[in-house]
């Protein structure tokens, strides 16, 4: 159905000397309509002496007509007063303004806007007669104080001060409820008083979409108004109260009309709930709706939903995002708002004709919040054009403001200019903190090698780590360069170095590596950056792979700290002619060659043990080596297994916390070769301390089971967030459908975590249809749980920009939910127990 124009009728009042304040407005006016176009019914029509046409009269009366029809009044003066119109002696200016008062007193309308533009202090001081009746105009509006009054310096003033107001009281009239907004319809007359009943019903068809929303709530505030009158409400004994839906109505229009009114509140978890739960017979009005997302943008426990009601609204999110980060008073939500703009890449930074963009106004807020979250979002969605709005924060009052302004600077810059950037911070000898190291790194591929190069000689550690790395990735790691790396305070550059002279087929100690990459005495704090963190394996790894099998062979029978290292080098280059040796050391757990390395030997040698080792007992040492090759070789069969390899790994299946990388490694090998009836081995681990255990055992589980359906059944007879993970993994990964009925019943567990991984599986796996039946369907179950609902409301209802993040954000929680959880997880010494094609 096609949508009835509604019309804002403004009308400009101004002497001949404010010509360019006129076209502006003109051009700030084109601006609002083409946003206020795509997403509301909403235009403004302007009006002014320009477009009264010809006709016979006093040219002031035609102009009156037009001004007759307005529902706002600007009024603008400067230096003149203007010319007499010829009706009892007044100006054009004046003879409009008292009209438009007048026309306000008795019937409240038009809205009247007034304005002066500064005069300067010379002029002002030997001010002529049209300035003096200005001046003695505006000295009389200052003492009635019932006029819009403002002030601006210059014609950019006014063109930024204009377009605000307009916005703001367009977004007032497009929320704004039908029974207090002055709707001006293309026909009709603007002027009529409140409707009459007959009115009402007369213009039913007229009305907009949303105007059931007013007639159902006058309906409920009839009935209260009733029950009120005739003392059954007050009285608290008795038990005739309005409905649970009448309550919730009465609920959102109060709350959202003392919002409106300054006093900002936020619907609490359980009122949003209850509201939301009566959703599909609540039309709430276009205020309440905006109402309800500022709620909802405001959420930090993911406990409130309310996407259902702003599914099919009119104001789509660039206007919205655009309004909450520029004119919300308080500043949490300005700063809430370009936050999410930032983080789904809704640029604020867009200049569109001559008009500022919004981020100049955000980099000008008063709040220092404010002004940092817009330098945030300069720095991830900045261009060239941005530096000088980020340079003006540079002398600001605020030391985080003009240290944040100086980082934003440096990262669109180097978007920009990544090599020049970088060649002149390194010179300058500017900090790297983290957020400037990763953009860094995003821009690596484009900083050129020399550059590179002379990032090795800056203090930071964290851009020397970069460069080292992408140079030898590279390839372009010479032998001087590399012993110049392989001497740098930073653990990582040191790293890159031995590979370089690995790479160069120099020899290497590996006990002269572990020394210069390990701490004598290692700390597992997180505080340690990584840029200071090595491995020591990944340099012998390299240089292991260069050996013959023979070679290496001979490593691993030395059973000293890189026989391990050896042996999966063999895994990975000769498997197809070593995997019979493999199986014949795991079948005496390699006792014979640990008793050969066994007799005693002074250390030499390229690949000789460690002084610490040496020192050491040496059979307590060869022993510790033993249990790694172990580890290695189950892992090389699980990746590479036959049937008959199942009696090893039940072999050496252990429920020891201690070996839990053997174990894994034998659960990832029955996983593939394991019996049904060996379930039974399984389910002490399903609940085992060690979450990789646990994990692993479930997979192994589920594998051997007669279905998936009969594995998930078991699984999930006892849910952990394990298992739960692990047969939600496998579904997914498979694009089994079937496990969908098992996982549904856990959306009422009491864990949330549990619950956040089964929507996210909902999500992944069902349509829209039957998002839409679950979501009925759970409300309807008695108890249910708030973060369940509004996970399903916003993956629903959400706009596109918003469930594309919202969805990635649950992909992140699940995909690094086992990980995270874990400090032991060594991915190569084990591989990955949750590989889906070892399921």
């Amino acid at each position: 159905m096609e949508q009835q124009l509604k019309l804002l009728r403004v009308f400009i009042a101004s002497p001949s000397d404010l010509g360019d304040e006129r076209r502006i407005l003109w051009e700030v006016v084109d601006r609002i309509n083409a946003i206020f176009s795509k997403e509301t019914e909403w235009r403004i029509e302007l009006l002014g002496w320009e477009d009264t046409l010809p006709g016979t009269g006093r040219p002031q009366e035609l102009i009156n007509a037009d001004l007759d029809k307005a529902d706002l009044f600007i009024g603008c003066l400067w230096q003149r007063w203007g010319s007499v119109s010829g009706s009892e002696g007044k100006t054009g200016f004046e003879e409009e303004f008292d009209r438009a008062v007048d026309r306000k007193t008795k019937s409240d309308s038009p809205e009247v806007w007034l304005f002066f533009k500064d005069v300067d202090v010379v002029t002002r001081s030997d001010p002529g007669p049209q300035l003096q009746k200005v001046l003695a105009f505006r000295s009389r509006q200052i003492e009635a104080k019932r006029l819009f009054f403002k002030e601006f310096a210059d014609a950019s003033i006014w063109r930024e001060m204009i377009f605000e107001l307009l916005h703001r009281h367009m977004l007032r009239l497009v929320t704004a409820p039908l029974a207090t907004a002055k709707e001006v319809q293309s026909t009709g007359n603007p002027q009529s008083d409140a409707l009459t009943n007959k009115d009402a019903k007369e213009s039913a068809k007229s009305e907009p979409k949303h105007s059931s929303a007013f007639s159902s709530l006058a309906a409920i505030l009839k009935h209260a108004e009733q029950m009120v009158n005739a003392t059954k409400l007050p009285a608290f004994d008795r038990s005739e109260t309005l409905s649970a839906l009448e309550t919730v109505r009465m609920l959102l229009f109060a709350t959202t009309n003392y919002d409106w009114n300054g006093q900002h509140v936020q619907l609490g978890t359980h009122e949003i709930n209850s509201v939301y739960f009566h959703r599909t017979a609540l039309d709430p009005t276009s205020l309440e709706r905006f109402f309800l997302l500022r709620t909802i943008l405001l959420d930090e426990s993911l406990t409130k939903p309310g996407w259902f009601w702003l599914r099919d609204w009119k104001m789509e999110i660039d206007l919205w995002l655009a309004w909450f980060a520029l004119h919300d008073s308080e500043k949490e939500m300005r700063v809430q708002a370009v936050d999410l703009a930032t983080r789904i890449g809704f640029s604020l930074c867009k200049r569109k004709k001559k008009l500022e963009p919004s981020i100049f106004r955000l980099l000008s807020d008063e709040q220092v919040t404010v002004r940092l979250a817009a330098l945030r979002h300069l720095a991830a969605l900045g261009r060239e054009s941005d530096l000088p709005l980020i340079a003006r924060l540079l002398e600001d009052d605020s030391k985080d403001v003009r240290t944040q302004a100086e980082r934003t600077g440096r990262m669109v810059r180097l978007k920009v200019d990544p090599d020049g950037e970088m060649r002149k911070s390194i010179e300058q000898r500017d900090p790297f903190d983290e957020g400037i190291a990763d953009a860094v790194a995003q821009t690596v591929d484009k900083i050129s090698s020399p550059t590179l190069v002379m990032a090795l000689g800056h203090p930071s550690g964290a851009l020397k780590a970069i460069a080292s790395k992408e140079l030898l990735k590279r390839g372009v790691v010479s032998t001087e360069l590399a012993g110049v790396m392989c001497r740098s305070d930073a653990k990582a550059v040191r790293e890159s170095g031995f590979i370089a002279q690995v790479g160069h087929s120099q020899s290497i100690d590996s006990s002269q590596i572990r020394s210069a990459l390990i701490e004598p005495f290692p700390s597992y704090s997180s505080d340690v950056p990584l840029w200071n963190k090595a491995n020591p394996d990944s340099v012998v790894s390299a240089y292991l792979d260069r050996l013959a099998e023979d070679e290496l062979w001979k490593q691993v029978y030395s059973f000293n700290e890189d026989s391990h290292l050896a042996l999966r080098s063999i895994g990975r280059r000769f498997i197809a002619q070593s995997i019979g040796r493999v199986r014949h050391g795991l079948g005496d757990d390699f006792q014979k060659h640990v008793e050969a390395a066994k007799i005693p030997r002074a250390p030499s040698g390229q690949h000789a043990w460690s002084l610490l080792s040496f020192l050491s007992d040496p059979n307590a040492t060869i022993e510790s080596e033993r249990k790694r090759v172990r580890i290695a070789a189950l892992d090389i069969l699980a990746n590479n297994h036959e049937p008959s390899d199942r009696e090893v790994f039940l072999k050496f299946l252990s429920a020891d916390p201690g070996e839990f990388l053997q174990t894994v490694a034998c659960l990832r090998g029955l996983s593939n070769t394991g019996r049904a009836d060996d379930r039974d081995k399984l389910t002490p681990l399903l609940s085992h301390a060690v979450p990789f255990i646990q994990a692993a055992a479930a997979r192994a589980y589920l594998a051997l089971s007669p279905s998936s359906v009969a594995g998930a059944k078991d699984l999930l007879s006892e849910p952990s967030e394990y298992r739960v993970w692990i047969v939600i993994r496998y579904a997914l990964k498979s694009g089994e459908r079937t496990l969908w009925p098992i996982l549904k019943p856990l959306l009422g567990h009491e864990n949330e975590n549990i619950r956040r991984l089964v929507c996210y599986h909902a999500v992944r796996v069902l349509n829209r249809a039957a998002t839409e039946k679950l979501l009925n369907e759970y409300h309807g179950r008695g108890r249910y749980f708030y973060n369940v609902v509004t996970l399903i409301d916003r993956s629903l209802y959400a706009p596109k920009i918003l469930r594309d993040s919202f969805i990635k954000e649950e992909q992140v929680f699940f995909d690094k939910w086992l990980p995270s959880a874990t400090w032991q997880w060594n991915e190569e010494s084990v591989g990955d127990p949750f590989n889906a094609a070892a399921i």
